[in-house]
């Protein structure tokens, strides 16, 4: 094999920077807690930026070097360095926060340049709470974590209060003097209720279990991906965002006279849902999809479509993120940071902060467009050149705009991006953990299993089929969409959703059929993890599968967990899980389960329910997400410097004369021995500027 020795190296160089890991996590550790103020908006900025302006300074800190609560302490801005800290500090010895990214950033920004504190040796001095909790699915802050495992100290309600008192200044610039007379009370208030989130914390770090030295790497190495940042094309930023004003100006105008002057602009929504109720169009709302649904029918009278294209054009939202990117930057080094969020899902897969690049719009400009030159034409600020370079393409300007976000992320100079993207990772996945051999092989002999779903949904020989056949988008869709239980119904809605095509219930429900015809092992893997789960609940045993994924129940706390164990050792929790009996669409009844989580729609701690289907898809996407962080160590090991995931892609800036794209594919599909035999694959490509 070509990159042996590479991989040996990085795998070698992994074992230790696992057992360093545990020798860390065994460590003594001291827990934190900073105030700070700053003439920045934290949230806008985010803490790299907010801890290295000139205005952030500490306002005190609450810690506790014995893991006991009752042993927190306080210390001031006006009093002598915490000395006995700063020594514990200085043995080599562990800190430990919630959210520590925060507090490392304040205490490495601000502590050791204004201060002169001792400076911690990197982000593997730090430990975080809050990465314990999003590990076991619990909120992720700590006043609705602390809630949630029924904790005695909780986090005081009165902090946002006196946060916005002390922390943030007045709309004539200045601050609340803390130790003025007038003050005094809510001072000392301020200072219980630092004390108090200190002991908040070591209750639940006492109470939960640290993560696994494996996962302490994934968490430490998202922090320092967050703290690498990517590097921003600002004059290119800046220029988008002016234009996208002069656009908004001029196409108002046009909506406002086409309006009779009825409204000035067209955020005013319910002036122009009147204007097209006079011009006999009823709009049920104004949303995106709706507009653009609209938009795609025939019969449509001429003002009202244009109508509806100013209101397109005017109510996008996406170049926000090009004020968004702008204020998250370095001013210094043009980076921008804190791209990740550590285990943001269940599965441990990882969310959006920032400037939220997972959710960038695609581009919709034609695959040949050189994205150098859309810059270049944006730089220039003129709106009519914009206009006819749309004109062109056939989008509107904001489209252009928009799918140039992108490539606004460039390395710095003489470097380069070296990007890989798993191919079809869950479908491998899932029929990995279903044991499908039939189908596994149809990926080792590199062939298309698109196509393979295609033939059964059509009668059509797989040879007759290729790429280029119209077929082969159904069958990828089904792949995609039918893996974890989905009904006809919601596969329709799936398909619309993505495509805009639309299918009948009828033809929704024949491609479902023949998916589970194709794919029996896929479910029976529902109802096999579904069976195991509900029977480890009930009874309080370990179940297991033979691929070798595991149940079983814990408790931590006042609080049981439902634990499943992949293989990679990678445990998902689900906290209060419970039975409950529930009707089916068979006229019978059967066992549900349920468990406490975030409920996406709401956005509350709520009972969710849970099924076979849903629990392989926690499980696929987990193993997939093992897979993409065991090969981005790898990389690490041996010096990429990666700096972003998205979804299942891989970003490094490196040298130009370091690496190259087939060694980092060949480490990035380096597989661990738990999944040896898992056909994978990627796809990569290198550039200068970052794209999809």
């Amino acid at each position: 094999m070509k990159y042996t020795a590479k991989i040996n190296q990085a795998t070698t160089q992994l074992w230790h920077n696992l057992q360093e890991s545990k020798r860390r996590l065994a460590t003594p550790r001291a827990m934190i807690d900073f105030e700070t103020r700053c003439d920045i908006d934290i949230k806008k900025s985010g803490a790299f930026v907010y801890s290295n302006h000139e205005s952030c300074e500490v306002l005190m800190m609450s810690y506790c070097l014995t893991n006991e609560p009752q042993d927190t302490k306080l210390w001031t801005f006006d009093q002598p360095p915490p000395q006995e800290l700063l020594d514990f500090v200085a043995r080599g010895n562990q800190l430990n926060a919630f959210n520590s990214y925060f507090e490392f950033c304040i205490w490495q920004n601000v502590c050791v340049p204004k201060l002169n504190w001792v400076e911690l040796t990197g982000m593997q001095q730090i430990l975080d709470v809050g990465d314990k909790c999003k590990a076991l699915a619990l909120p992720s802050n700590l006043e609705d974590a602390a809630q949630s495992m029924d904790i005695a100290n909780l986090k005081d309600t009165r902090g946002k209060a006196l946060i916005r008192k002390f922390c943030q200044p007045k709309r004539n610039g200045e601050y609340n003097n803390p130790l003025s007379l007038s003050n005094s009370v809510d001072w000392e208030t301020f200072k219980t209720y630092c004390i108090r989130d200190t002991k908040a914390q070591l209750e639940l770090d006492n109470i939960l279990p640290d993560l696994s030295p494996k996962e302490q790497l994934v968490a430490w190495f998202t922090d320092e991906l967050n703290w690498r940042g990517l590097h921003v094309d600002t004059y290119a930023a800046q220029a988008a965002l002016e234009l996208s004003d002069k656009i908004k100006v001029k196409y108002n105008a046009e909506a406002s006279k086409l309006s009779g002057r009825l409204f000035e602009k067209c955020t005013q929504r319910a002036k122009v849902k009147q204007w097209l109720k006079g011009k006999g169009v009823v709009m049920p709302d104004m949303q995106a999809p709706t507009i653009a649904k609209w938009l795609r029918k025939d019969n449509l009278p001429s003002t009202v479509r244009r109508m509806l294209e100013l209101y397109q054009i005017t109510g996008s939202t996406s170049v926000a993120k090009y004020k968004a990117m702008l204020l998250m930057t370095d001013p210094k080094t043009r980076r921008v940071h804190e791209l990740l969020n550590y285990h943001k899902a269940r599965t441990g897969r990882w969310g959006g902060k920032g400037i939220q690049i997972q959710n960038f719009p695609r581009p919709t400009l034609p695959k040949s467009t050189n994205y150098g030159d859309v810059l270049t034409l944006i730089k220039r600020g003129k709106v009519s050149a914009i206009e006819k370079f749309a004109k062109q393409a056939k989008v509107t300007p904001m489209v252009v705009l928009v799918s140039a976000l992108r490539s606004c992320i460039t390395p710095v100079w003489e470097n380069e991006f070296k990007s890989a993207d798993y191919s079809a990772i869950e479908a491998r996945v899932l029929l990995w953990v279903a044991q499908d051999q039939r189908a596994l092989d149809i990926f080792r002999r590199g062939e298309d299993l698109y196509l393979d779903m295609a033939s059964g949904i059509y009668n059509i020989p797989v040879e007759k089929l290729s790429k280029d056949s119209p077929e082969r988008f159904m069958g990828k869709t089904a792949i995609l969409g039918c893996g974890y239980g989905v009904g006809g119904a919601a596969f329709a809605k799936q398909v619309e959703d993505m495509s805009r095509v639309k299918l009948s219930l009828v033809e929704a429900k024949s491609t479902v059929t023949k998916y589970r015809q194709r794919f029996p092992k896929v479910v029976q893997l529902w109802r096999d993890m579904e069976k195991l789960a509900v029977h480890c609940v009930r009874t309080g045993r370990a179940t297991s599968h033979d691929t070798g994924v595991t149940f079983y129940m814990d408790r931590f706390g006042s609080k049981s967990f439902l634990m499943c164990k992949l293989p990679s050792g990678h445990t998902l929790g689900y906290p209060n899980p419970k039975l409950r009996t529930a009707d089916t669409s068979w006229s019978d009844k059967k066992s549900e389960l349920t468990y406490e989580g975030l409920d996406s729609y709401t956005h509350k701690w709520t009972n969710l329910k849970t099924y076979g289907g849903k629990l392989v898809e926690n499980i696929v996407q987990a193993i997939a997400r093992d897979l993409l962080v065991y090969g981005m160590l790898l990389l690490d090991a041996v010096g990429y410097n990666i700096i972003m995931s998205v979804h299942d892609e891989v970003v490094s800036e490196d040298d130009e004369e370091f690496g190259s794209l087939e060694e980092l594919e060949a480490l990035l599909c380096h597989l661990p021995k738990w999944a040896v035999d898992m056909p994978v694959a990627s796809e990569g490509w290198v550039g200068d500027r970052y794209r999809k």
